[in-house]
This record gives C-alpha cells, structure tokens and sequence, in this order.
C-alpha cells in the first residue's frame, strides 16, 4: 500500500478520532474540577507518549511512521487510558499503561485494525493487576470539605514525590468502592445521607463527570461515529439489573438504576470504549448482544465481586465474545475472524479466565494446614515455652465450645488451638481468628498471647485482599509486628483502631477496610483470652 493509498484510507478514520477526543471535553472538564490538576496532568501527557510509542514501534516493524500515525488511534488510545486513571497515579505508571496499549494489545496482533481488545483497557487490566495500589490513588472529590491538592503537590504526586505536608484527602475508595464495602446494613437512602463520597442520587462528582460524557456520546450518535445499539442496549441491561435488585433501597440493596448509571465509569465506557469499531462486533444484532453483555458483566462485578466497577474487564469480556456474536447473525463465510471453532476458543479462554483463579484458592486452602504448624514459631517465640506447639492443642469449636464468646475469633468451624508451657507451667496460648469483614473476603490469623495476656506475634494464615494493596499482612511484616507485646491493659480500648478512626494503628496506602478489620479481630482475640484466661492456661 502506497503512502496516498494509507492517507485515503486512515483520513475519514482520523476525523472520527478527533471527534471522539472533542465529544470526551465535557466528562474530561467535570473530572478536572472534582478531581484536580492530576487529571489534566495525565490528559497533557500520555496522549503525546502514546503517540511516541506507537512510532518507535512503527519504526521497528519496518512501517511508515507518518503514515501510521496519520489515523490518530494513538492519541485517542492515551487520551482513554489517561481519563482512566487515578488523578494522583505517578506517571510511569500512565506510561507503562501505554506501552502495553500500544505495544502489546495493538502492534502484538498486527497493528491498527487486527487487534483483538480494546488497547486501553487491556492497559488498565494489567495495570490493575500489577501495581494494585497505585491505581488506587484516588482522591476525596471537591465538595467533601477537605481541598484538593494544588498544582505544585499534584505535580510532586505526578513525578512520584509525595508532598512536604502530605495529602490529607488521599483515599482507596470511590463511590462504588464505598458502596459495595463500607454501607454495611445501612439503608440505602441511610448511607447516601451519611457517606461523603454520595451525591444527591449517585457518587459526587461522578453525577456531573457521567453527565459530561453522556453529552459527549450523544454528540457522536448524532454525528453518526458511533450507533446507538452498543451504549442503549448496556445502559438499558445495566439499569435493569440494578431494578431487579434493588428492592427499594434496603440493606440489601445493590444500589438503584440511577446510581449505577451515573456512578464510576457507566457512560464513559458505553460510550468511547465499548463502541470501538475495531474490538466490538460490525452486525446489528451483535451490538445489542454485545452491549447486553457488558451490562449484565457490571453489574455483576459491582454487586458481587471484589473489584467496584468492572467496566474494563466487561469490555474485554465482550471483546473475546465478539466473532462468536456476529456469527450469530451473519454466515460463517461472511463473519469476522473466518477460522472455524474460533468462538470454542473464546469460550475456552473465558473458562479458564474464571475458574484459574478458584483452582490458586483451592491450593492453597489444601496447603493450610502445614502452613499453620509453620507459623507457630513465629507467633510464639521459643524463649517463651519449651513444649512442642504442634502437638498441643485444644479444640475450639463455635458450635458447642466451653468457651465463653467463642463468636469472638469469628470461627464458622471447629479449630485447633495451641497451648504453650514453659517448665511445666502454661506460658500462652497461639489462638486461631477469622477477621470477617475483610475488603475481599475474611481474613485468617494466628495470634500468640502470653500468660500476661499481651501478644507475642500475629502472622496471617490466608487472605484475599488485592496484592500491593495489602502486602503488610503478608510474613513478618513491620505493620503485624506492630502489634507485639500489645495488650489490653497497656492501650485503651478506644485506641484499638486504625489512625483514620482515631486509634494507633497506620492504615494502608490507598486501602482502609482491610487494616480496620484486622484491627478489630485481634482486639477481639485479646477480649476472648481475657474472658477465658483460666480454661485457656489449665491444661
């Protein structure tokens, strides 16, 4: 192909890119304002490194660099990826996002128009999945009472330089991270009232930013860039959805049609991600089905799993079911991706997709229990006993135990504990505990406490928290160490809590839930030994 040849074919290509960076101003402007300078931080910027990637790469497969840049994917890739981060992520982090993008999810499949997923969110997913906490660099948006940071501490945020003064406002959750972790059995309307991250009917300033980018998509329906099929058909699913469990706005309510509408990246996705017309399908009839499916994906990631929104890994979802939702409305000898069984091997991805992460839990859960008998130690340290913990144990069963307020270690099953002795006399006990309202899932502990009652070691036996995120409750980290030789009768039970609710104990960098409920869980073990000393020390 000639370089006139690829100009008449990327110019009108080019014109709809530009017109979609043009459509984002609105739901770009509204970001700025409640989330700060880091926003436009990463707007100037990463689309102009996109661009620099995509022709390095240009320039090593031997293609024309001017004419593969002409079709604007580039800039339109970074300027996505940008909108999708965090407004105080540093920026290599935007950067790496854009060479997976661009150098991974595009020119690894053949460059423009072969690629399989949407180059941006594909950036996000393994963003995501390798650097946890700083895509959880989110900040209090305006209008919570605290100030945004100003444009000297975003640009120190922005190099990876946390400011002189710190940032007061630094925060892990978003609305729908608040929502789906934090309400607890508070009433819908309850909750709004309450929480600083609600607005009048969904999460504040995300009203306005999904407001901003609702009239962006509809600029490009009415220019006709886009089609009305992909972002009607997953609004509509989504909102039905939260319909059907919504059920008036009680405790368990998943939040009404409204607040999933208008709440995280809703319209920001329909609009200018699923509706890219490389990765989605080409046919009427698979739009619909397309956009169907990224609504009905999440919601179901909103309502039931760990991570709050789920538009990234909805979007990829619809990606690799795409040549199997064409095929279903067009003859195989006409249908995208031609090669046979092609939709077996969509289904065979999104299979094991879903069931590797069940097989990792299912290893380790199988290697529990050596995992116990090898924590002991260092929860119980050997100057304190001279008996072999492995082999005495004692039965806690919430079920039908002679301890009072067995509910405290938060057991749903009968365990073992460990009782230590030293010289024959008993020196402690190693308690097993279970943290309930961990950010995942509930936390397993083993807990060692002397005979005085204060904690000789805590280490964790299994936990689901996001990797980065909460890495302090892995081995003998300083954050568990914190709460050696700590007891009841040293520190004042109202201390018992992390810094953000007043108590002693640090909280994780952009995460809260999961030290709170640890928190809590020890104090409790410390509250069940005190109540059961004598049992706990006779053997």
């Amino acid at each position: 192909m000639t370089v006139a040849e690829s100009t008449a074919r990327t110019t009108p290509y080019r014109h709809a890119m530009l017109a979609v960076m043009l459509a984002c101003l609105p739901g770009a402007s509204a970001a700025v304002f409640f989330f700060g300078w880091g926003v436009l931080l990463h707007l100037a910027t990463l689309p102009l490194f996109a661009v620099m990637v995509e022709a390095i790469v240009l320039s090593l497969r031997g293609k024309p660099v001017r004419a593969g840049l002409r079709d604007c994917s580039a800039l339109v890739t970074g300027t996505l990826l940008a909108l999708a981060l965090p407004p105080a992520a540093p920026w290599w982090l935007g950067f790496t996002g854009a060479v997976v993008a661009i150098a991974g999810a595009k020119h690894l499949y053949g460059g423009f128009g072969r690629n399989l997923l949407n180059p941006a969110m594909a950036a996000w997913l393994v963003l995501m999945l390798a650097f946890p906490a700083d895509m959880a660099r989110w900040l209090l948006p305006e209008g919570t009472g605290g100030a945004l940071p100003a444009f000297t501490d975003s640009l120190q945020l922005f190099i990876g330089i946390m400011p002189d003064d710190g940032i007061d406002a630094f925060t892990g959750a978003t609305a729908l991270d608040s929502f789906r972790h934090e309400r607890g059995g508070a009433l819908v309307a309850e909750f709004v009232a309450a929480s600083p991250l609600m607005g009048r009917w969904a999460g504040l300033g995300w009203e306005w930013i999904n407001t901003g980018f609702l009239l962006g998509g509809l600029y490009l329906v009415y220019r006709g860039l886009i089609t009305w099929h992909i972002p009607a058909s997953m609004l509509v699913a989504l909102a039905l959805c939260a319909l059907l469990f919504h059920d008036g706005g009680s405790s368990a309510s998943q939040g009404s049609p409204l607040f999933h509408l208008f709440t995280g990246a809703t319209m920001f996705g329909a609009f200018f991600i699923a509706t890219d017309p490389i990765t989605a399908p080409a046919t009427t009839r698979g739009k619909l089905l397309y956009g169907t499916l990224i609504g009905v994906v999440v919601f179901c990631f909103r309502a039931w799993s760990a991570y709050p929104d789920g538009v990234a890994f909805a979007v990829l979802a619809g990606n690799l079911a795409a040549p199997l939702l064409d095929s279903t409305a067009q003859p195989a000898s006409r249908a995208r991706f031609v090669p046979e069984r092609r939709w077996l091997l969509t289904l065979a991805t999104v299979a094991g997709a879903m069931l590797l992460p069940v097989a990792a839990n299912l290893v380790v859960r199988m290697r529990a229990p050596d995992r116990e008998a090898a924590l002991l130690a260092a929860v119980m340290p050997g100057a304190l006993h001279d008996n072999e913990l492995a082999t005495s144990t004692f039965i806690i069963d919430p079920a039908g135990s002679a301890f009072a307020n067995v509910h405290l270690l938060g057991l749903d099953e009968a365990r073992n504990g460990y009782r230590a002795t030293l010289d024959g006399m008993p020196s402690g006990v190693v308690l097993p505990l279970v943290a309930p309202q961990g950010y995942n899932a509930a936390i397993e502990l083993l807990v060692g406490i002397n005979a005085d009652g204060a904690i000789t070691g805590v280490r964790t036996l299994h936990h689901d928290e996001t990797r980065g995120l909460a890495d302090a409750l892995d081995g003998d980290s300083s954050w568990l160490r914190a709460f050696d030789n700590r007891s009841l009768a040293n520190t004042d039970t109202v201390l018992w809590a992390v810094k953000k609710d007043g108590g002693d104990f640090d909280q994780f960098v952009g995460a809260t839930i999961t030290p709170r409920a640890t928190v809590n869980a020890i104090h409790d073990a410390l509250q069940f030994f005190e109540l059961n000393r004598e049992q706990l020390l006779v053997e």
